[in-house]
């Protein structure tokens, strides 16, 4: 592990902790913030030991002292919820500066956990996961109640000190206690939640924990045996379910800005399909001016002058000012998928190396199963070079290409589920970020197959998220039903259609976001 102290000044006081990440040559790793319980500290076992399962896992990972605890500025008396969320929120800022982090979630336990609750819902699109151990959502009741821990006192009229065997709280901590409105508060977070809680837990009945996990859309509980409310005993278990949720985690969302592709309502991509740059910019502007979507894809095979690489770049420079920090695809569609232009693969790889060099796109479309070994070499330079990939493959009739490469036999009625499994297994192999496939139905029976492998694909966790859809009339419902079956990704028309069968960008929108309150 590769380690260094922090500092970082909040208000007038200074939260001090240990930055740690993998001893690799990655350039970025997703990154955790520990939190610790209320009258313990950054320096306990259990904190040590999921910092060094974070860092085997490739994580980078922050852990800290609250202001009054370990070795951080201030004292108990004066800690507050309050002051803690502003801890919190400090570090977190310090940590998305980061330049080798490319995710950012928080792990909190105990009182930890409630403050790492209140973040991710105040920071909810910054923030890519949410663990909770134990979360103490039980100070809330039991201090308006005069409660805290085993000490009573008048709810009404707080003490200004409060002692705990050798140490002691303030009453602006028991105050804040009562008025924070914890799951109100932490309603507001989206992203993926982890619980975890043990049922012999004394301190905190388990109880919280499901008061918690009625909040969340996107969240899991994980009862524990045989642990404790500190983790002295049970620890490791602990960890491990931590492990277990991060590496599936990592499996099915891929992170583009701060959009997670896979994770909720599939996202909407407008295309821009113009024939110069000048009209390409236009039409951005138009897009953004009249519709909301979640993603642009420039078809940069629609130009007249593809091969003036200046303008493209130049061209790529201001569309990135022009959408800010919307995620971009580059896409270069050949003609035997669907495309607009004839192109020898050298130079079809040349401009796609070229544009991921230039850092303005955040994902680049190729086609993936015309080859082998060319597809994979590209995707790795790709890679090398800042961006993800897209692998994509599009069945029309008379595309039978890879078809003939795999040996998948007859395709006369259409692609089988078999076939559209092994389709996006194989792209997987050859280093795509996201598996992508577009198929010309013969039979609404085509329509039904892609649906049912995109079911099987999401239950086996290919690893993941892929994009589907099934083109022509036949096919809308494919446009729409992501969500369900395990499309990540729709493309929506802003009034020029790159694929028969898309929907009015805004419609498509007002759909996804119905079926999404509802699921």
């Amino acid at each position: 592990m590769i380690q260094s102290d922090i500092e970082i000044k909040v208000d007038k006081r200074v939260i001090r902790g240990i930055v740690t990440r993998p001893p690799t040559e990655q350039k970025k790793y997703p990154m955790a913030i520990i939190s610790h319980a209320l009258m313990s500290d950054m320096s306990k076992d259990f904190y040590i030991d999921l910092e060094k399962a974070l860092n085997e896992m490739g994580f980078a990972s922050i852990r800290f002292d609250f202001n009054g605890h370990g070795t951080s500025d201030g004292r108990l008396v004066d800690m507050t919820l309050y002051n803690e969320v502003e801890d919190l929120e400090a570090v977190f800022d310090y940590a998305i500066k980061l330049d080798f982090v490319d995710r950012l979630g928080l792990i909190g336990h105990s009182q930890g956990g409630v403050i790492s609750s209140l973040v991710a819902a105040k920071r909810n699109k910054q923030v890519d996961f949410l663990v909770l151990l134990s979360p103490s959502g039980i100070m809330e009741e039991s201090c308006r109640a005069g409660l805290f821990i085993k000490k009573m006192f008048d709810p009404a009229n707080i003490p200004p000190v409060l002692g705990y065997g050798k140490k002691a709280v303030g009453g602006a901590y028991l105050k804040s206690s009562q008025d924070m409105d914890i799951y109100v508060k932490a309603r507001g977070y989206k992203g993926p939640v982890c619980i975890i809680h043990s049922r012999e837990d004394e301190m905190v009945p388990i109880y919280y924990s499901e008061k918690y996990l009625r909040l969340y859309e996107n969240c899991m509980l994980k009862i524990i045996d045989a642990a404790d409310h500190m983790f002295l005993t049970g620890g490791q278990e602990a960890i491990k379910r931590i492990s277990g949720f991060l590496g599936e985690m990592d499996k099915k969302f891929v992170k583009v800005r701060n959009l997670l592709i896979g994770k909720g309502r599939p996202k909407v991509c407008i295309p821009i399909l113009e024939n110069t740059y000048s009209e390409t910019l236009a039409e951005a502007r138009r897009i953004l001016k009249r519709f909301k979507p979640d993603m642009i894809e420039w078809r940069v095979d629609y130009l007249e002058d593809l091969y003036n690489t200046d303008d493209m770049i130049s061209t790529l420079k201001e569309l990135r000012s022009i959408i800010g920090h919307m995620p971009l695809i580059f896409t270069l569609r050949t003609r035997h998928e669907g495309g607009m232009v004839d192109i020898t693969y050298e130079k079809y790889s040349s401009i796609n190396r070229m544009v991921a060099a230039s850092g303005y796109v955040d994902l680049l479309d190729i086609e993936m199963l015309n080859d082998d070994q060319k597809p994979k070499s590209l995707a790795g330079d790709i890679h090398e070079l800042g961006g993800l990939v897209v692998g994509s493959y599009h069945y029309i009739d008379g595309n039978d290409q890879m078809l003939k490469i795999d040996k998948f036999g007859d395709t006369k009625d259409g692609l089988s589920v078999d076939q559209i499994k092994r389709i996006m297994y194989r792209m997987k192999d050859l280093g795509a970020d996201i598996g992508k496939l577009a198929i010309m139905p013969k039979s609404r029976k085509n329509v039904f197959d892609l649906l049912e492998a995109n079911y099987q694909l999401d239950e086996e966790d290919i690893g993941m998220p892929i994009i589907t859809m099934s083109m022509g009339k036949e096919g809308i419902v494919s446009r729409i039903a992501g969500q369900v079956y395990g499309s990540s990704v729709t493309f929506a028309t802003a009034g020029k259609n790159s694929a028969p069968g898309q929907l009015d960008a805004n419609d498509t929108l007002k759909i996804l976001d119905y079926i999404d309150r509802n699921l």
